[in-house]
């Protein structure tokens, strides 16, 4: 599997489990998020400007406990 489509695959978890708001009903959802963005930031320098954007607000939902629309 290429670096690409590592990194496709764990975005879409991480749309996933944020849309399904695992990060707002429990700790064990907010470290199952985290373990995601963990594993997209390992990638950081091969991310384009919009993943990273993505990545980040995705950190920001979880300290916000925003809803994922």
């Amino acid at each position: 599997m290429n670096v690409r489509v590592k990194i496709q695959t764990r975005l879409d978890s991480l749309d996933t489990q944020l849309k399904a708001g695992e990060h707002l009903h429990s700790a064990e959802g907010v470290i199952a998020v985290l373990t995601t963005i963990a594993s997209v930031s390992k990638f950081w320098p091969v991310l384009s400007d919009e993943e990273r954007d993505f990545v980040n607000a995705a950190r920001l939902a979880i300290e916000d406990q925003m809803v994922w629309a």
